[in-house]
């Protein structure tokens, strides 16, 4: 019987090239692997959904919303899921080895498995998981929110006030501290007692765009000038941008960009950082780069350039972008920053060891910081880095910085360190009155005049506020975006001048995201489409006309 001529002719032509038959092997395998890579994305999506389904309320939504987000936007999902429900986070199964995992998949669902009933969490390793909650279901679990959706970037729209206040109560950050500004303030709603506290900052999320508010009051004041102190350096009023908004700023908009920024210093120093410093899975692009050639050219500018620390490959991005630096900014470039925000990363402060494993608390961060910026700077050299970028002055205990800076001089690898700072307040009920009260501002200075005596005890080491505002998280409508806004500024500025800061970044976050509409913080926010292709729409020219007022107002007050 003859064999098929069509089977016969193809065996033929395999038989006939020694090549023919692995390359058939690789290709039937490649589909296997990808028809199992399907089914393993579509056995994690049942997972999830089936993880998700039995977290009440605001914690199932934030659970969903992790699942639902895709690569980078992991890391900003992760973040609300720790300050919004931290008891439901604690047994969610994420973990930074399967975080990044996530990050770096361009599919929704998770290769993080959720822990059993029964299993040990919290920070302590006291507690157990129960009912999706480490130490039993709490008492009170905020309820759905409506309003509560994903965004683009991970994140959420504005969380309800119900959502807030259980923030508030079941996790602040230090007691006493968290006492002594209520107190200050008498915000009675904001700290109830006997909750219990713990790791995890309080940060809210952005808030929206606002409009005229015709019920404020008119202000009136008076400025006496005595004998002047020392001298405030022309590069003090500065800015701070996140690395995924450069390009707002370049194009055909380049040269409206630079008479602003020139109107700050002759040299104005852009910080880029933020958030998506440390949520960056890969370095950022050369249309990136080549905008801030533009601003170099146009404005004059300096720049410092932010690198991660989170990710595990943060030495070979840092090296990458150190060099991309050098190739595009030359000597415009004045110093690179560290990491961003640390205690509020994921899972909070912590570093990888030795192995390479995943490490909490502070002493195995210090340790990661050191080992990275070692590499980066090694010891004997001119040192070009700074940190360690605390997410503010408020919360941090001194002497971790006096360990950090320690180190860093003890081999030389430090040009400056630097910290944040935002009012430690609650953002969803603080007043006016509130807002300018002199005690909260002498709160902050007073532990930022802390940080400074560790700093130049013996090392005479420079201090920069390299991000700040009058309020965090893009601000408030209807407060940080009218004269109360500008008028803490104008005083921040003034005050954190006279403590012995270097420089005073104020940071202009996502501002002009058209799905968060923006962040209404006064003078530091455009809000403006940046799809448009021209700067003729008049909310655009209305937003930059407020900015070149407000800032330029600020350095000329300052002497510059």
């Amino acid at each position: 019987m003859q064999p098929d001529r069509c089977q016969s002719s193809s065996w033929r032509i395999l038989s006939s090239n020694r090549l023919a038959l692995p390359l058939l092997c690789a290709v039937v395998l490649a589909g296997l692997l990808l028809c199992q890579s399907g089914d393993q994305q579509q056995q994690w999506h049942r997972q999830d959904v089936a993880a998700c389904r039995p977290l009440p309320g605001l914690a199932g939504q934030l659970c969903s919303s992790y699942h639902s987000a895709v690569g980078e936007a992991k890391f900003t999902a992760a973040v609300h899921w720790r300050q919004l429900s931290s008891e439901s986070y604690e047994c969610s199964g994420v973990t930074v080895e399967c975080l990044q995992q996530d990050m770096h998949s361009n599919s929704t669902g998770t290769s993080c498995r959720p822990m059993k009933d029964g299993d040990i969490c919290g920070d302590e390793q006291r507690l157990r998981c129960r009912q999706g909650f480490c130490g039993g279901r709490p008492e009170y679990v905020p309820p759905a929110d409506p309003t509560f959706m994903p965004g683009a970037s991970g994140g959420f729209a504005p969380v309800s006030s119900v959502a807030r206040r259980h923030q508030q109560r079941s996790q602040g950050w230090l007691s006493k501290i968290y006492s002594q500004v209520s107190s200050i303030l008498a915000l009675s709603s904001a700290v109830e007692p006997g909750d219990a506290y713990s790791a995890v900052p309080h940060r809210s999320l952005q808030a929206v765009t606002a409009g005229f508010n015709s019920a404020w009051p008119t202000a009136y004041g008076i400025v006496k000038f005595t004998d002047s102190g020392c001298r405030v350096p022309e590069t003090f009023v500065a800015t701070s941008h996140e690395w995924t908004r450069l390009t707002d700023y370049a194009g055909d908009n380049v040269n409206v960009w630079a008479e602003f920024f020139k109107m700050l210093s002759p040299s104005p120093v852009l910080r880029l950082g933020g958030a998506s410093q440390d949520r960056m899975t890969t370095v950022p692009s050369v249309a990136t780069w080549q905008a801030m050639a533009q601003l170099k050219k146009a404005a004059n500018a300096r720049f410092i350039i932010g690198l991660p620390l989170f990710q595990k490959n943060a030495i070979e991005m840092s090296k990458q972008m150190i060099a991309d630096a050098k190739k595009y900014l030359g000597n415009a470039v004045i110093g690179f920053e560290l990491g961003n925000e640390p205690e509020f990363w994921p899972k909070g402060l912590g570093g990888y060891d030795a192995d390479g494993k995943w490490k909490p608390g502070f002493g195995p961060y210090s340790q990661w910081f050191d080992k990275v910026a070692k590499s980066l700077s090694p010891c004997g050299t001119s040192g070009f880095l700074s940190g360690p970028g605390w997410g503010n002055v408020n919360t941090q205990d001194p002497n971790w910085l006096k360990i950090i800076i320690g180190n860093a001089m003890s081999c030389g690898y430090f040009w400056e360190s630097n910290t944040h700072y935002y009012p430690y307040i609650d953002n969803t009920t603080v007043t006016a009155d509130q807002l300018l009260a002199q005690p909260l501002q002498d709160f902050g200075v007073e532990r930022f005049q802390a940080y400074v005596k560790i700093a130049n005890d013996g090392h005479e080491l420079p201090l920069r506020v390299s991000e700040a505002n009058s309020l965090y998280g893009g601000g408030r409508a209807n407060l940080s975006d009218t004269m109360a806004g500008t008028l803490w500024i104008s005083d921040a500025l003034f005050a954190f001048a006279n403590a012995g800061a270097r420089a005073f970044h104020l940071h202009w976050g996502y501002g002009g995201v058209p799905f968060d509409g923006g962040a209404p913080n006064v003078g530091v926010q455009t809000n403006f489409d940046y799809n448009v292709s021209s700067w003729a729409r008049d909310c655009s020219w209305k937003a930059l006309f407020r900015l070149l007022w407000y800032l330029s107002t600020q350095s000329r007050l300052l002497g510059n």
